[in-house]
């Protein structure tokens, strides 16, 4: 068999260890070829392909990003894409396309599938996103520099007596703020899947500061929808610096 492979999309982390992967099991243990497709969809439709073996492959287990590249590149909306996705894919004899991608690489892929493209998916996201999939990887290591950050929020807001609102990746997905949120203390959090409560947000705030606690770390998805006339809401319990 030989197996055609791209990255797309925005990067994350285990891309690298899953291209490595990828070639290791077809090559040793089914005698596959492996071809790699650089920049995502980019790669088919302007034919940027490179073999890929054990050699080629050694040592990424530990090195961040994709030695393919990525691209945000969409077959469909060029003109002759997905005729320009067939050609690539006849002409280098693909038997198997594999997408590592997001959500949105992969429900174009779904699309191409439905074409008759061969195709098999592999989820990679940090925003754990992916219908079908529990736990994608990119998302446990996005999540650790997530709970880091708020750490060291934490210490600032605490040392200046500040209310500090971190916001968090996740596309229009919440788990990467939520579990985040979580695990790093956060004193609110704000997620696209829950009505945004800011008087709530503001009396959480309001008890803390009369128990003392003149510090707050607030935690927002960057897909939450907030409502409008926020300036209506009564100012938190802090004022300027003198």
């Amino acid at each position: 068999m030989h197996l055609g492979i791209l990255t797309s999309g925005g990067d994350c982390a285990g891309l690298n260890a899953a291209i490595r992967g990828v070639v290791r099991r077809a090559v040793v243990a089914y005698g596959d070829r492996v071809t790699g497709f650089r920049e995502g969809w980019r790669g088919l439709l302007e034919d940027l392909a490179m073999e890929l073996t054990i050699d080629n492959t050694r040592g990424l287990l530990h090195q961040g990003g994709t030695v393919l590249k990525s691209s945000r590149k969409n077959p469909y909306k060029v003109e002759g894409g997905v005729e320009a996705v067939r050609k690539t894919l006849a002409k280098h004899g693909i038997d198997v396309l594999l997408v590592v991608g997001g959500d949105g690489s992969l429900r174009l892929s779904h699309r191409l599938s439905k074409e008759g493209v061969h195709l098999l998916c592999l989820p990679k996201t940090i925003d754990n996103d992916v219908p079908l999939t529990d736990y994608s990887f990119g998302f446990d290591t996005a999540l650790g520099v997530v709970v880091d950050a708020l750490d060291r929020l934490a210490t600032t807001a605490e040392s200046h007596d500040r209310i500090i609102v971190c916001e968090v990746m996740g596309n229009e997905s919440g788990w990467l703020a939520f579990q985040g949120g979580l695990a790093g203390g956060a004193d609110y959090i704000f997620i696209p899947e829950v009505p945004a409560d800011l008087e709530g947000c503001v009396e959480v705030i309001r008890r803390r500061h009369e128990r003392g606690r003149d510090f707050s770390v607030v935690v927002a998805a960057v897909g939450t929808s907030f409502p409008t006339g926020i300036s209506d809401f009564p100012p938190p319990p802090f004022g300027p610096d003198p």
